[in-house]
């Protein structure tokens, strides 16, 4: 397979000229030019290990606050950094604090220096990974034909979530584990099982890609989609609130997804921040059908007035343990919605159950004033009555793109976000 290199650097004529010694030094490198004029400045979030190498100049980077890069560099399977310095002393110590495993003097390259340095640097991270491969293995880190787990994401009581690399293709995964503890509950196992069910048979670009099922002797696992750019909580989090047109653009896509989880007989059931991911290309994804129900099907697994979900978020009907269908994710949606706007929740308690209590019984508050046009899409998406809100995410998709078609077509930078609750 090609070794893949991002070239970031906002002078085009340099990028060609480096592009060319290598087409002729090293031909079956394949080299992805990032202009930061036109493709702004790449974040920690950006889709690094797509790569096998990246090289940018390093007093550019250190001009755009980019010292994050030392402290991801810490994973494994970021790739080989090379930066191009100038002739000032101290230059190629400085790119090395920042996280270069070789430096490039700009203005002296020669195609000799260039092929031996991008040798040394992708030798250097090769060895770097197989390092931290020994570790793993030396580890509990689990061994699945096809894949390289790169590191534990999470750990619950009954599984754990890691972050992979498909060997066939080289792309990133999240293989979610069901250890053979956890198999022996039939119940845990039921729904693990279920889980797969409901989500390979949704195929929509606003749902969470599920690629494979299957089970080793000590394990069941189930192969996912990764999402590089972390999910909505920490968005709305780091940016106190989102600006509104930001807000009803998400608020589309989720209602698109679940539309087609609907469409499917399944209720989400537990529609939060948290369950929406975010992929390289900033289009987001509906994910975590762990205590979906589907529509059609009496779910035996849930018992009678067993209240799930998470109460923050929880419609006024499933926090009183009744029957609930769609309309309880629109509610859900609706306080997400209220969320993205003001950066907090609308309803806040002493404890759940006082949190419950709000959903059910205290009034619907107002948005902030310079989101009254949105204040009536709000209210009918979290009214008490499931038959006062929205009767299908068609109908709410149709509603806001008909109100909104202007915000919808807004297209909203970084300075946009970090401005718009100031």
């Amino acid at each position: 397979m090609a070794t893949r290199l991002l070239l970031i650097d906002e002078n085009v004529k340099f990028r060609n000229s480096v592009k060319r010694s290598l087409a002729r030094e090293i031909p079956d490198l394949v080299v992805y030019e990032y202009d930061p004029n036109v493709d702004g400045i790449p974040t920690r979030n950006f889709n690094w290990q797509t790569y096998e190498l990246v090289m940018l100049d390093h007093k550019w980077a250190k001009a755009h606050d980019m010292g994050w890069l030392r402290e991801i560099k810490n994973n494994p399977e970021f790739p080989a950094l090379i930066m191009f310095i100038g002739s000032r002393w101290g230059a190629a110590n400085e790119a090395r604090m920042l996280g270069a495993d070789e430096t490039l003097k700009k203005r002296e390259l020669t195609p000799a220096q260039l092929t031996s340095t991008i040798d040394f640097a992708l030798r250097y991270a090769q060895t770097r990974r197989k390092h931290h491969d020994l570790e793993m293995r030396e580890s509990t880190g689990p061994s699945i034909p096809g894949y390289r787990i790169i590191n534990k994401l999470a750990e619950g009581g009954m599984s754990s979530i890691y972050l992979a690399r498909r060997e066939q293709d080289n792309e990133m995964v999240v293989i979610k584990i069901l250890y053979s503890e956890s198999i022996e509950d039939e119940t845990f196992v039921d729904r693990f099982l279920k889980e797969y069910e409901l989500i390979s048979k949704i195929n929509d670009p606003n749902v969470l890609k599920i690629y494979e099922e299957s089970y080793s002797e000590e394990f069941m696992y189930m192969v996912l989609e990764y999402f590089p750019n972390g999910d909505l909580h920490r968005r709305i989090a780091a940016k106190q609130g989102l600006p509104l047109a930001t807000a009803l653009q998400y608020l589309i896509q989720i209602a698109t997804g679940l539309q087609a989880i609907h469409s499917r007989g399944v209720i989400h059931r537990d529609l939060k921040p948290s369950n929406i991911m975010f992929r390289a290309d900033d289009s987001l994804a509906i994910i975590d059908f762990g205590i979906s129900k589907e529509l059609a099907i009496a779910d035996e697994l849930t018992s009678d007035n067993m209240v799930m979900g998470t109460v923050g978020y929880m419609s006024p009907e499933a926090g009183q343990g009744k029957k609930v269908d769609a309309r309880s994710d629109f509610y859900s949606l609706g306080i997400i919605f209220y969320e993205m706007l003001t950066g907090k929740k609308p309803y806040i308690g002493r404890d759940p159950a006082d949190v419950v209590l709000k959903h059910v019984k205290a009034p619907i508050p107002w948005l902030p004033e310079k989101y009254k046009q949105v204040q009536g899409l709000f209210e009918i998406m979290v009214a008490k009555d499931p038959d006062n809100r929205f009767q299908s995410a068609t109908r709410l998709i149709e509603f806001v793109e008909s109100r909104f078609a202007d915000l919808l077509a807004m297209k909203v930078t970084e300075k946009d976000q970090s401005v718009s609750n100031n």
